[in-house]
């Protein structure tokens, strides 16, 4: 939902300008955390800043484009003042590293939690720094050891060949007699699929989903079947939600018809599913005896109810902590990694040299279709994803807020100040990967002295820095490799032309979440 569809009806016009200036003026004459010698955007205006510019920029979802063009003008701080909030917006490396790692000066404040009211509450993605976080993530860090990432590596491939055999079925049917046996599909919705059901089966004591098994596919005579799973329009709706109106006063949210009612279809299946997850597995462990696995085998969900069930013991997690960290496991779990996984397989698509180049890596690494497990090297493949999430990560902002006056970049502020580093701007920065920065070359990875320097430096921050970086940034990268493997290894993958390939940037992550629409073939030589 745009920021900007309730503005359309003129009727709302005039309270939501009066509001809205009220609140502007509040903010302007008793905020003591703007910083008056920012630079800041030109046509930024007084009182307001850049609050019109910003509800356009919604509407045209060109968030990204705005920040860099305003990074590359104003330099690595300046200042972002919309709707009377005042964001020191950071470009720098060494800054940035410093924002997210010093935890003594820097935290994760509760604006995360606010914007999923009435969703959820206690996702490890989105509780404030302090106790309840650290329990949490104390928590689960367990469950993604070593032989949780074997297990990664095997699920994904055999959800993986889930997928393959759906689109085999579908090239066996309406194209007998045809010489172009191809299928379309949207690889965006096909992917989120995908993982939703590894997540399932890694995190959620193996949940068989079954997503991919009747996705909307359309074959060569142009004939369509399957449908959109459930689970994908309701997860969708709720990062809208959450995403809409992140940032933003409460009293704004109902003007702007950005409560719950828009999406309550949506979170009460979401709740429903995580209930119905937490129930199944609970019996199934009681049935099973909990003494017959080992601790080191329990998965995100065996720890979470097993907390629950011990009731004051110190860790242990409320009914609503392990409902909503299910949901958030669900959510941030598939949403991440899908959408970073398809913009690696568009860039492969529009890079010919480098997809032929991961190919004939693969074929020589695995011949006559070897399956790969977490042993597998294949250190071009390595490289593409690390690429494609230096180009395309799906968490372009990181925020984190200042508990005590501090001195960032010669510029002083004061405690409170919300600051946030533009992730995508730094990762295309020229000055920093050269003059090549915006293309998409795997080859910059090879030097390994190179990149260690470059990553030490706070310049390549895909799953954040700190210890509130990304829980699963090993299993997702993992999961990629694995998916890319097995997908490139059976078939071959054609963007559909004339279709909008920009990045959304309209809810928490960003991705192609208008769709990806792929011709996909059977591979003729293996």
């Amino acid at each position: 939902m745009s920021l900007l569809d309730p503005l359309s009806e003129y009727k709302l016009i005039v309270p939501i300008a009066a509001l809205l200036l009220a609140y502007l003026l509040h903010h302007v004459v008793f905020s003591s955390k703007r910083n008056p010698t920012l630079p800041t955007p030109k046509g930024s205006l007084p009182i307001v800043g850049c609050t019109f510019q910003a509800l356009h920029i919604l509407k045209d979802q060109t968030l990204s484009e705005f920040l860099n063009k305003q990074q590359d003008d104003l330099g690595p701080l300046w200042n972002l003042n919309t709707f009377g909030v005042y964001t020191p917006i950071i470009s720098d490396p060494a800054t940035a590293k410093r924002v997210m790692t010093e935890t003594s000066t820097f935290v994760r404040d509760d604006t995360f939690e606010i914007a999923a009211t009435g969703v959820l509450r206690y996702g490890l993605f989105l509780i404030p720094s302090g106790d309840l976080w650290k329990k949490h993530r104390k928590l689960l860090q367990p469950a993604f050891s070593p032989s949780h990432l074997r297990l990664g590596a095997k699920v994904s491939v055999e959800n993986t060949d889930n997928l393959l055999s759906t689109w085999r079925k579908h090239l066996s049917v309406g194209n007998t007699e045809s010489n172009d046996r191809h299928i379309v599909i949207n690889l965006h919705q096909h992917l989120s699929g995908l993982a939703l059901d590894i997540i399932g089966q890694v995190a959620l004591g193996g949940r068989p989903f079954g997503s991919v098994g009747n996705l909307p596919i359309k074959n060569a005579r142009g004939e369509s079947s399957g449908e959109i799973p459930q689970s994908f329009i309701a997860f969708e709706q709720i990062m809208k939600t959450i995403g809409s109106r992140f940032g933003l006063p409460l009293w704004a949210w109902k003007l702007l018809k950005l409560e719950n009612d828009q999406a309550q279809d949506g979170i009460q299946y979401a709740h429903n599913l995580a209930a119905r997850v937490v129930k199944e597995r609970r019996e199934a462990l009681n049935a099973d005896g909990r003494q017959r696995k080992d601790q080191k085998d329990l998965d995100v969900l065996d720890r979470v109810i097993m907390s629950g069930d011990a009731g004051d013991a110190d860790g242990s997690m409320s009914d609503a902590e392990i409902r909503d960290e299910i949901l958030g496991f669900m959510l941030a779990g598939h949403e991440t990694t899908s959408n970073a996984l398809t913009s690696i397989m568009v860039h492969l698509m529009q890079n010919p040299r480098v997809y032929a180049k991961l190919q004939s890596e693969i074929k020589a690494a695995l011949p006559d279709n070897q399956i790969p497990t977490y042993d597998t090297n294949l250190p071009y493949a390595n490289y593409v994803v690390k690429e494609g999430l230096r180009l395309s990560p799906a968490v372009r902002l990181l925020m984190r807020t200042s508990t005590k006056p501090v001195t960032v970049l010669d510029h002083h502020f004061q405690a409170g100040t919300n600051f946030t580093v533009n992730v995508y701007h730094m990762q295309k920065s020229k000055a920093i990967w050269g003059q090549d920065a915006e293309q998409f070359v795997p080859e910059r990875w090879e030097d390994s002295e190179k990149v260690k320097e470059v990553e030490a430096s706070g310049a390549y921050l895909p799953f954040g820095a700190g210890p509130m970086m990304c829980i699963g940034q090993k299993l997702a990268v993992l999961e990629m490799k694995m998916v890319l493997i097995r997908c490139l290894q059976s078939f071959d993958f054609e963007l559909v032309p004339g279709q909008d390939l920009r990045f959304t940037v309209d809810d928490i992550t960003c991705g192609f979440k208008r769709g990806v629409y792929v011709n996909v073939k059977e591979r003729l030589v293996q």
